[in-house]
C-alpha cells in the first residue's frame, strides 16, 4: 500500500465521466497535458481502448516531445483473445503488463510485441472510494503504476537520463521470466 517510491511528487487526473464507468478523451487528453506542463517527468496512464483517438495520440507525442515518460497498461485480455489497446500500443510508451503471485505472467494480462515489461498485477491492495475501505484487485492498471514509480525512483537518482535512456534503462533491468528472452507477455521481464 505504501507504494515503490512514496516521496515522489503525484499529480492525479481523473478521467472518469457519470458513474465513473466511462473515460472522457478530452479529460485523458487535458490529463496528459496537464503532467506534461509540470515535466519533465513519469505519466501512468493505467487505461485504455480499442482505437488510438488522434487526441489522446497528439497528447502522448506532446509529452514525449516534452521529455516525458509514458507508461501504460498493456490491457486485460489476455484470456480473450489479445487486442490491443491504446494506448499501450502507441510508439514511445513503456507498455507493461501483469504477473500473478509466482511472478509469471498473469493469465488475464495482454500479450502484445509492444509489451516491455511486467509487474504485479494479481491480488493487489487498493482503496475503494466506493466502499471506503480496501479491496484486492487484477490487472494491468495495478502493474503499470509499479512501473511508473519505480521508473521515478530511478530518475530521482539518475536526474541525467533523459526519457528514451531512462526508458532503456527500465526495460535492460528487468529481471527475465519464463519463457526465456524478450516475449510478447512479458517483454523484457519483470
Amino acid at each position: 500500500i505504501v507504494g515503490i517510491y512514496p516521496q515522489a511528487r503525484l499529480q492525479s487526473w481523473d478521467s472518469a465521466i457519470g458513474s465513473g464507468t466511462q473515460l472522457a478523451t478530452s479529460e485523458i487528453v487535458k490529463g496528459v497535458l496537464a503532467a506534461t506542463a509540470g515535466g519533465p517527468g513519469v505519466i501512468n496512464l493505467s487505461l485504455g481502448g480499442d482505437s488510438a483517438e488522434v487526441p489522446i495520440r497528439q497528447a502522448i507525442a506532446t509529452a514525449v516531445s516534452k521529455g516525458m515518460l509514458v507508461v501504460a497498461a498493456s490491457g486485460n485480455d489476455g484470456d480473450i483473445g489479445n487486442r490491443l489497446t491504446y494506448p499501450a500500443s502507441l510508439p514511445h510508451v513503456l507498455t507493461v503488463g501483469a504477473t500473478d503471485s509466482g511472478d509469471g505472467v498473469a493469465v488475464f494480462s495482454s500479450r502484445s510485441s509492444f509489451v516491455d515489461l511486467a509487474a504485479p498485477g494479481q491480488d493487489i491492495v487498493v482503496a475503494d472510494a466506493l466502499s471506503q475501505g480496501w479491496e484486492s484487485e487484477d490487472g494491468t492498471s495495478f502493474a503499470s503504476p509499479i512501473v511508473a514509480g519505480a521508473a521515478a525512483w530511478v530518475w530521482t537518482v539518475r536526474p541525467e537520463l533523459d526519457a528514451s535512456q531512462l526508458f532503456e534503462v527500465m526495460r535492460r533491468s528487468a529481471t527475465d521470466i519464463v519463457p526465456p528472452g524478450r516475449d510478447d507477455a512479458s517483454g523484457f521481464g519483470l
